[in-house]
């Protein structure tokens, strides 16, 4: 027996799934489409009551199955931010910043170059935060991947800046212009990321 079910008990176990905590929406889509194809299957009308039991038998297996498309969603970001990083303009990208910095290093001081491109780099950082940020406010659809590729590797660049404590690389002006160079061209290559696959989520699944 097939029961079809309505737009309305579709946006419920959408909602009853997002209040479960799957929060990305392109991961809730593709659970929403399984649970109600599940109850379509199911014998009987009452679709509160399949739903109930459905739920009672799958609920754990599902909230699994959201952790383990969240670490999928994570290792697909950093392959996502990787085909972005050896596009022709990220991989010039750091050698025209050593080059720019050498260049006004001359007229600025080694120091202050290397405190001027720190102040780029922090802004660099957050750019890509800010979309989610908007989008998390207004109560937009956020997706997965164009969150990972934010979270985990904004992090991990954080973290780099922190403890490597870059002003000891002031004295020598080579490390310091290209370790910067590679955290702006990282960064930049994040946000770039971020927003090419929010603007492909959000097309897939008419966000």
């Amino acid at each position: 027996m097939c029961n079809t079910l309505t737009a309305q008990q579709i946006v419920f176990i959408d909602h009853y799934l997002e209040n479960s905590g799957i929060d990305y929406t392109d991961i809730r889509i593709e659970m929403t489409d399984h649970v109600a194809a599940a109850l379509e299957a199911m014998e009987g009308d009452d679709f509160d009551e399949n739903f109930r039991l459905y739920m009672l038998e799958h609920k754990q297996e599902l909230l699994k199955n959201n952790s383990h498309f969240k670490r999928m969603a994570t290792r697909r970001a950093f392959r996502v931010l990787g085909s972005t990083l050896i596009k022709p303009l990220f991989l010039i990208l750091p050698f025209v910043i050593v080059y720019l910095s050498f260049y006004f290093s001359q007229f600025t001081g080694v120091d202050e170059m290397s405190d001027n491109l720190q102040l780029v780099y922090l802004s660099t950082l957050f750019l890509p935060i800010v979309p989610l940020v908007m989008s998390h406010l207004n109560g937009k659809k956020k997706f997965s991947v164009a969150s990972k590729v934010v979270n985990v590797p904004g992090l991990i660049l954080y973290l780099a800046h922190s403890v490597s404590r870059p002003w000891r690389f002031y004295d020598n002006a080579w490390a310091s212009f290209v370790f910067f160079a590679v955290l702006i061209t990282i960064s930049v290559a994040v946000a770039f990321t971020a927003y090419t696959q929010t603007g492909k989520y959000s097309l897939r699944y008419n966000g």
